[in-house]
């Protein structure tokens, strides 16, 4: 029996709508699978490692062309990974495709035509934005491929993404928990030892396996590129003393470990395949059997070679700096007295000019009175030649002859007088040379220890006898003043050492001269007590000094070494044998060479 037109027309509709209905649910049903399964990914590794897991499900079951999983992180960066690829990629805001911006205001799942973004073509896109309230939390874009994307596609990702979205924000925790409760133990054990195993061969820092006869059982990659080895080189099964820079770092670790099951910071020299040092530092731990036995050891070498290198570096500078500094204060001192010493000059100068005035008027004086004293004697011996007996009585009464003949030696004596002050004065004048400070010209090397002798006179003469013996010299190009200055110290510390030996006798004080080629050379010994061996070498240090406290400032022979040897370009140094006297040999040059540096 047919059915009539309408019942079929009824029976047409009921099919369609049994047939939408299926589609429906196996649509429902699509999704509730994909999304217990991208629910048990995240459950398993809420990492970068699930996000790869649930994009590659995703990208396959939509058969998209490419795929992108992205959230929104901090400062508005999307951090996100492509399907297929490893490694998260960043994205500013400024960098976002414009798309995203539209999908995130409509708030919807969405298509665009045309969209591209680094790492994907140009083509159709489906974007599904991941909201967490009105807020974005993230996206989701598939392109399309050979299969055409369309609005069951769209719906199944609607389904899904409030999943993902709550996964991102961190609200999956009670459904994770939930899910490790159903997860088989051999499940976990599989996903640890991929986590471990993932850590062993991605870790930057050296990780081993070593067992209890040395032998290494397990190295990572790291660990063999640390020690300058490649993947075809085989380091496992080697002895890892064989590693060792020296066996005493070897066994002092080996002792520590057994002897505390552990081994934490321990800083390790290493030697690589060429032989040069790798620094690390070590932490170790020991497994060992219920008998007590070492089954084996897992050690983690972090390579600290560039810093310690660094540290190398910045202790070098540190010690450079404290020598500069050192230096600084030497030289600082070095000029305040010297400046002094100037200072000391300039007095003597000053002095000698004071006394030479009132020195001329009274030689002046002198020479008038001698003149009128002879006037005067004239005239009392012609008085006298005409005198009566009671002039001559009176004459002899007053001494007149003998008065008449003192004057002349008070006369002369005056003249000897003022004619040693005359000559103080010039030595002063010439010891001071206050109009060459501190420029270099022409220099009378023995002219200038004669002067140095004179004024040194009073520190000398009770002490010691000088004998002198001055070679011919030719004019010396320095600065008088301060050679002059080393002169004094050294003539003065000769007699002061002598002085210090409390002797029954006076000692002696020999100065010499010479030349030889374009240099001359001045030598002053003592027989004093001499310097002892172990101080010669730092007679010339600043601040070192032999005197007692108070008597001495240390700083004489080192000005004086500084002025010949870095300003003159000479040479300073002493010899001496304890008990039989000391002596400093001076070696100048005749031209200064001013181009030279320091003369050691």
């Amino acid at each position: 029996m047919s059915d009539s037109p309408e019942a079929g027309h009824r029976r047409g509709l009921s099919e369609a709508r049994i047939d939408r209905l299926e589609r429906e649910l196996r649509e429902t049903a699509r999704a509730c699978a994909l999304r217990r399964a991208l629910l048990s990914e995240f459950n398993a590794a809420f990492d970068a490692a699930a996000h790869g897991a649930v994009l590659s499900r995703l990208h396959a079951e939509l058969r998209s062309a490419a795929a992108f999983l992205g959230r929104i992180e901090e400062a508005g960066i999307m951090t996100g990974i492509h399907a297929g690829r490893h490694g998260e990629q960043r994205y500013p805001a400024a960098e976002w495709p414009a798309a995203w911006q539209r999908a995130f205001t409509r708030g919807a799942v969405s298509f665009e035509d045309d969209m591209g973004m680094q790492g994907a073509p140009a083509a159709r896109a489906l974007l599904a934005p991941l909201m967490s309230g009105t807020q974005p939390a993230g996206i989701l874009a598939f392109w399309e491929g050979e299969k055409p994307l369309g609005p069951q596609d769209a719906a199944l990702l609607d389904e899904i993404r409030p999943d993902i979205a709550a996964a991102f924000q961190g609200r999956l925790r009670r459904q994770q928990i939930e899910y490790r409760k159903l997860v088989l133990v051999e499940d976990a054990y599989r996903l640890s030892e991929a986590k471990l195993r993932a850590i062993f061969d991605e870790s930057m820092d050296m990780i081993a396996t070593i067992d209890g006869d040395g032998r290494i059982i397990d190295l990572n990659k790291a660990g063999a590129v640390l020690l300058g080895y490649g993947p075809e080189d085989k380091v496992v099964g080697r002895n890892m003393a064989e590693f060792w820079a020296n066996r005493q770092d070897s066994e002092a670790f080996n002792r520590q470990l057994e002897a505390q099951g552990f081994i934490k910071d321990f800083e390790v020299l290493l030697k690589r395949r060429d032989g040069s040092a790798m620094f690390g530092l070590a932490s170790a731990t020991q497994l060992r059997n219920k008998d007590g036995t070492v089954m084996e050891s897992h050690a983690i070498i972090k390579d600290i070679t560039e810093r310690i290198r660094d540290e190398q570096a910045l202790w070098r500078m540190n010690v450079e700096l404290a020598d500069a500094n050192q230096k600084l204060k030497e030289s600082q001192t070095l000029m305040v007295q010297q400046e002094k010493l100037a200072s000391i000059g300039q007095l003597a100068a000053g002095v000698a000019h004071e006394i030479n005035n009132p020195l001329g008027y009274l030689k002046s004086n002198n020479a008038a009175v001698r003149k009128h004293l002879a006037a005067v004697k004239s005239f009392l011996e012609q008085v006298m030649a005409g005198a009566d007996d009671a002039i001559r009585a009176s004459a002899e009464t007053y001494d007149i002859a003998y008065i008449l003949g003192d004057f002349d030696a008070i006369m002369q004596e005056s003249e000897d007088g003022f004619r040693r002050i005359t000559e103080i004065v010039q030595n002063l004048k010439s010891f001071s040379r206050i109009d060459s400070a501190e420029r270099f010209g022409l220099f009378d090397i023995n002219k200038g220890i004669e002067n140095t002798l004179a004024v040194a006179t009073n520190e000398v003469k009770y002490v010691a006898d000088v004998k002198v013996d001055l070679g011919p010299l030719p004019p010396v190009e320095c600065i008088g003043g301060e050679i002059n200055q080393v002169f004094l110290n050294l003539i003065v510390n000769a007699a002061q050492a002598i002085k210090a030996q409390s002797r029954e006798g006076r000692g002696t004080i020999v100065i010499r001269t010479g030349a030889v080629a374009d240099k001359v050379w001045i030598e002053v010994s003592d027989d004093g007590p001499g310097i002892p061996e172990e101080i010669q070498l730092r007679i010339f240090d600043p601040f070192f000094t032999t005197k007692p406290v108070g008597q001495g400032t240390g700083l004489g022979l080192s000005i004086s070494s500084d002025i010949i040897a870095n300003k003159h370009g000479g040479r300073l140094t002493v010899s001496s044998e304890p008990g039989k006297g000391a002596s400093f040999r001076i070696s100048l040059p005749v031209t200064h060479p001013r181009t030279a540096g320091p003369v050691s």
